[in-house]
């Protein structure tokens, strides 16, 4: 299976569906907040399911966060800013542990990276928001034998970091 996690789109639809287009195809489309309306008109617009979480630009559509189990892996989703990511992930690593997952995915800082903490993953696919110097999404293969955790930046054309759990 092939997930493709995005954040902080901010109205930015043309980079996002470029973006999303450029890694098809995929089977889910994942998006972390900040325009949450983003993600489900990208997925219908390409036809690909959806799942997503609202952020703090978000009002009330959308569910705060989401547990999805994949591959016997458990996935916490959140947009990030109710566990104080700007300050370090410490809150959301321990959240991630009391909820017996594996994987966190967040968004809000709009920085990019893949990050192992107290023995939870945590992926921040960055932002697809036209404004910003960078702009990245997350990639998740799953085979079975594992998942490979990958971000792809735009401005380098290629992926910058790819991580095997």
């Amino acid at each position: 299976m092939k997930i493709l996690i995005i954040s902080d789109t901010h109205r930015s639809l043309k980079l996002a569906e470029q973006a999303i287009r450029r890694h098809l195809p995929a089977d889910l489309l994942i998006h972390l907040g900040d325009f949450y309306a983003d993600g489900k008109e990208l997925a219908e617009k390409i036809g690909i399911e959806f799942q997503g979480v609202r952020g703090n630009e978000d009002l009330l559509e959308g569910p705060n966060e989401l547990e999805i189990n994949q591959d016997g892996v458990k996935i916490f989703a959140t947009h990030g800013h109710r566990y104080e990511i700007d300050s370090g992930l410490e809150l959301i690593s321990s959240e991630a542990k009391e909820r017996g997952a594996r994987l966190v995915l967040f968004g809000h800082t709009h920085k990019a990276g893949i990050y192992q903490k107290d023995g939870i993953w945590l992926l921040n696919p960055g932002n697809l928001f036209f404004a910003e110097r960078e702009q990245s999404l997350g990639v998740i293969d799953t085979d079975g034998a594992g998942m490979v955790l990958s971000i792809f930046n735009f401005k380098q054309g290629g992926f910058s970091d790819v991580r095997k759990i």
